[in-house]
């Protein structure tokens, strides 16, 4: 009985600890997908650049130069993200909570 009590407790906590990394691997996904368009460089001087992914929350560029910032397209993104990350991170708790 102690066995299996002791065997509970170690599938939860690596069940946590897995749904922790799940989380984590998202969010660093997308960060790095953020940056990498932010240091993604136009093709032509006066190309509009954008910033953000999977919506563009910042534009630059073009002909006259326009700079312009969507905050609430940002605010979509860390919904967005942190969305995934906590379904995944269900996911993987759950996977593992089962065996």
């Amino acid at each position: 009985m102690m066995a299996e009590a002791s065997k509970r407790r170690k599938t939860c906590i690596t069940a946590r600890r897995s749904a922790v990394f799940a989380f984590l691997i998202v969010v660093i996904i997308f960060g790095v997908l953020n940056i990498w368009t932010f240091a993604s460089v136009p093709e032509c001087c006066d190309a509009v650049d954008t910033v953000g992914f999977p919506f563009r929350f910042f534009e630059s560029g073009g002909f006259r130069g326009d700079i312009v910032f969507y905050p609430l397209a940002l605010a979509q993104n860390a919904v967005v993200i942190l969305a995934i990350a906590s379904v995944s991170a269900w996911i993987s708790y759950r996977a593992l909570r089962r065996n």
